[in-house]
């Protein structure tokens, strides 16, 4: 069970990671435990958004792990297995009995397959060696490029439909601009307790929440 530490006032902003199952399961596709969601719903405050960001207008879910190598190399996903959903102001509760205005940034960890052929992981430059669990709790993540634009969802990256906002402007050096460095300070586990009717996903989920919960 999480503690709930008192929070000052002094720190501005809140990066979280939401992690949870990810990939694949005898090289077959995994449902959906609900991490995209998720990320779009904290940072998405009305549901039109959020509704818009999440599913297509005949209800289909657009956050599919399973994608091009176009895809993989896109702005969006950069060659990385984590995603970058955007900030969002939120007010606060201080340990002074005050609210104060913090901006909650969220980034998915993931694990993108490639779709042709068997569903294999992609191989990413950030973490070329490093099991799911150990990138998913990295406390300090940086993109594989700079700038990384902010994800919505698989339609916007198949249109090239570009937002002028970046993970991380960077820092420039002699002309070249160099990724800053996404510093964690808190980590969510979705698990979805109605998969576990289905033994091969049930197992595989409580075999990754027990793998991350040891990182």
């Amino acid at each position: 069970m999480a503690r709930l530490l008192p929070f000052s006032g002094k720190q501005k902003q809140i990066k979280v990671a939401v992690c949870g199952l990810s990939g694949t399961i005898d090289r077959s596709t995994i449902p959906g435990v609900g991490k995209s969601w998720l990320c779009s719903r904290l940072v998405h405050s009305e549901y039109d958004s959020f509704q818009e960001a999440s599913v297509g207008e005949s209800g289909e879910d657009r956050h599919s792990s399973s994608i091009s190598h176009e895809d993989f190399y896109s702005r969006e996903v950069a060659n990385d297995h984590f995603l970058y959903y955007g900030r969002r102001t939120v007010s606060v509760p201080t340990d002074e009995m005050k609210t104060v205005e913090v901006d909650l940034h969220v980034v998915e960890q993931t694990e993108f397959m490639d779709q042709r052929g068997e569903n294999l992981p992609f191989h990413s430059l950030g973490a070329p060696d490093k099991s799911y669990s150990e990138r998913a709790t990295k406390r300090s993540l940086v993109p594989s490029c700079s700038p990384k634009h902010i994800y919505i969802n698989r339609t916007q990256v198949r249109c090239s439909m570009r937002r002028e906002k970046f993970i991380f402007k960077g820092k420039t050096h002699l002309g070249q601009l160099y990724p800053m460095p996404f510093k964690v300070d808190a980590y969510v586990i979705t698990y979805d307790g109605s998969l576990l009717h289905r033994a091969a996903v049930g197992m595989a989920q409580k075999s990754k929440l027990a793998d991350l919960l040891r990182q």
